[in-house]
């Protein structure tokens, strides 16, 4: 009966210690991810990707709508 208690006793502790742990650092990562969504949208960010190993006027495909794209020139 011991061994039962403590079994639920330890499951219980370790199903509610990453919810604790979380709490604080998920919000403020969340937050950052959101405001870094409003600065640039990710087809921007793919396309830098997709022209990081490319020359200034070279074409590549857009990652998102298909579309050629021109890189511009990549800064350092």
């Amino acid at each position: 009966m011991i061994r039962l208690v403590l079994l639920i006793t330890t499951v219980a502790l370790f199903m509610i210690s990453p919810l604790a742990i979380s709490g604080s650092s998920g919000e403020s990562t969340a937050a950052e991810a959101a405001e870094a969504a409003k600065t640039e949208p990710a087809q921007g960010i793919l396309n830098k990707m997709a022209c990081k190993d490319k020359g200034p006027g070279e074409q590549v495909k857009d990652q998102t709508s298909g579309k050629m794209i021109t890189c511009a020139e990549t800064k350092k």
